[in-house]
């Protein structure tokens, strides 16, 4: 076989292969879409229905972690590489590489040590969600820059994945994190309080050892507080909880305390 048709085999054999990727990739997020529309619909309903929404739940979940795992493979065939593979690597590409991979494994870890605090403040996931997509803004920024000045960097099939999630991920995650550290480490020393209606109690974790207020903070909505086991058998469904807060650097309230209001009797 000649050089000429051996490389036209070849070639026809990398579409295929991506056409199949491509079309495996919408085959899976039709799937999630499928199973988003019931579990929304049904989120709230008792057995039987509960357990249609866990099946479809864990069915979605698989489709998710299979697309994550082939994410590599399914950008590849959206967006073909320069080069699959360098025979030699520019210093800074490669320090861009290994500075990715770092970047994402600290902002996972602030985020752990971050996790309370977000817990502890009302709205905190609302917070939590506007500081990381600031971050996904700040990391286009940057990639924008990058591809001006040094566009090898994206070139290589496994350096440009390895750029792109350290480098997006890493932002949401360092985002996230110091949005709240900065919230919390410089509210306002003076304290007030504030009075939610308890909608439900629930415990969990391991062994029920978490135990979980939902507290009504605005009228459509609810959110979910851990407390202590001795707090959380002090208060009733209904009853109205006090909470200690102070105002957040970045106006979301930190919750300093947990109390009972107490009913006064003429």
């Amino acid at each position: 076989m000649s050089m000429l048709k051996k490389k036209k085999v070849i070639l026809n054999h990398n579409q295929e292969f991506d056409s199949s990727i491509r079309k495996d990739f919408c085959k899976r997020l039709f799937y999630i879409i499928l199973c988003v529309i019931p579990i929304w619909i049904w989120a709230e309903e008792k057995p039987p229905l509960s357990y249609v929404v866990l099946l479809l739940f864990l069915f979605g979940m698989y489709q998710i972690i299979t697309i994550v795992y082939l994410s590599q493979l399914i950008i590849d065939s959206f967006f073909p590489p320069v080069t699959t593979m360098e025979t030699k690597t520019r210093l800074f590409d490669r320090f861009l590489y290994y500075f990715s991979s770092g970047f994402f494994f600290t902002g996972l870890v602030f985020l752990l040590f971050e996790l309370q605090h977000l817990e502890n403040t009302l709205s905190g996931t609302n917070l939590f969600w506007k500081a990381g997509f600031t971050g996904i803004a700040v990391a286009s920024v940057i990639t924008i820059i990058l591809k001006k000045l040094t566009p090898t960097v994206y070139f290589e099939s496994k350096r440009r994945y390895t750029v792109h999630f350290g480098l997006f991920i890493g932002c949401f995650l360092w985002s996230a994190s110091a949005g709240s550290f900065v919230n919390y480490f410089y509210a306002e020393p003076s304290i007030s309080t504030k009075e939610f209606v308890l909608k439900r109690k629930s415990t969990g974790g391991k062994r029920n050892a978490s135990h979980w207020l939902f507290l009504q903070t605005k009228p459509l909505s609810e959110e979910r507080f851990e407390v202590t086991e001795s707090f959380f058998e002090t208060v009733e469904e209904g009853q109205t909880v006090l909470l200690d807060i102070q105002k957040g650097k970045l106006e979301y309230d930190v919750i300093v305390a947990f109390r009972k209001k107490e009913t006064i009797i003429n």
